[in-house]
């Protein structure tokens, strides 16, 4: 066991490898460390969104998926992260609709990458995040449950898997790049 570098809730990290990595949770906060956890750098993201998900693709590209649930002004769902420079700075996009709250995100390149979440969406880019597509899910009746995590073993086959809670848990795959996936309840 390890010192935590906060007293925040933390909900997600990304490691490179066994020394390189980072974590990420409530209140905006992001953590860095190149000692396997020994010692820990914070990083600014410039709000206190909770952040869900993190993914680097290697030390200088991650992103992060965040949820606003500030209500006061109806401005709330989900923020898109980007860092270019290893998470020293981060762009924060809203993503393009209300009340959806994105979970997971997967970057499997520089130009393809899944997010996914409530309300059972499921997203691909092909440009590098300019542009998020709906995916094709099958029509099964735990198809539109929410992903929570994707892993993919080459550009064609992944599997995602996710649920709500009370209900059985669901796995989808895909055999042709993320373009459709088929439910597994």
């Amino acid at each position: 066991r390890i010192q935590s570098p906060t007293d925040k809730y933390l909900r997600t990290l990304c490691f490179l490898d066994s020394l390189r990595g980072w974590v990420a949770g409530d209140s905006g906060m992001i953590f860095y460390t190149n000692d396997g956890g020994n010692n820990w750098q914070q990083q600014q993201i410039g709000s206190n969104y909770t952040i869900m998900d993190l993914f680097f693709l290697n030390d200088s590209v991650g992103w992060g998926i965040a949820w606003d649930e500030v209500f006061a002004d109806q401005s709330y769902g989900t923020y898109i992260l980007k860092t270019s420079d290893a998470g020293q700075t981060w762009l924060a996009e809203r993503y393009r609709e209300d009340a959806v709250f994105l979970k997971a995100i997967y970057i499997l390149d520089t130009l393809k990458g899944f997010m996914g979440g409530y309300p059972g969406n499921f997203l691909r880019t092909s440009d590098g995040g300019i542009n998020w597509e709906n995916a094709i899910i099958d029509s099964g009746f735990f198809s539109y449950f929410p992903p929570i995590h994707f892993n993919f073993f080459n550009e064609f086959y992944g599997i995602a898997c996710g649920g709500i809670i009370d209900i059985q848990g669901v796995v989808w795959r895909t055999t042709n790049g993320g373009e459709s996936w088929i439910s597994h309840g």
